[in-house]
């Protein structure tokens, strides 16, 4: 397990003998498994999509310049105005944990919210799309090593 369960965490389950191109890895967000509709990766993909997701969180560290977006609103409504932004700048700008279909049927933003940041994700299941979504506080910072940290795991067995 890489991460804190509670909060943010992965978890890159054992070599396949039979295709080592392929692995498990099940990312955990409040210690929902938001992933859990497919959780088999393509490895070299997946490592692509990990480093790319690192780089853009570093390249928009800042996320206090969108609280004003947010500021008289709860988290729940703010996930519920970002999802259904899905072509807005503030949708692109929020949006983390997009690595193609490993996470298809969630989506997870951070969100700056009175001076703390929060990662909200939500599975879509078939008539479960009323759910309230996972909230829980986060830094960028705390997602980078997560991430760069489930990549060399990944790259170490590959």
């Amino acid at each position: 397990m890489i991460g804190k369960i509670q909060r943010f965490s992965m978890e890159v389950g054992p070599l396949d003998s039979r295709n080592r191109m392929m692995r498990v890895v099940n990312i955990f967000v409040g210690g929902k498994n938001v992933s859990e509709c497919d959780n088999s990766v393509y490895v070299p993909q997946f490592i692509a999509s990990l480093g790319r997701a690192t780089e853009a969180l570093k390249r928009k560290i800042d996320y206090t310049k969108y609280e004003p977006f947010f500021f008289k609103h709860s988290l729940e409504e703010a996930y519920a105005h970002l999802a259904g932004d899905d072509d807005g700048d503030l949708f692109g700008a929020c949006r983390v944990l997009d690595f193609g279909p490993t996470t298809d049927s969630s989506l997870s933003f951070l969100i700056p919210h009175h001076g703390r940041l929060y990662l909200a994700s939500r599975v879509h299941h078939d008539g479960d799309d009323e759910a309230p979504p996972v909230i829980v506080e986060m830094t960028a910072y705390e997602m980078i090593r997560v991430m760069e940290m489930t990549e060399e795991v990944l790259r170490s067995a590959s």
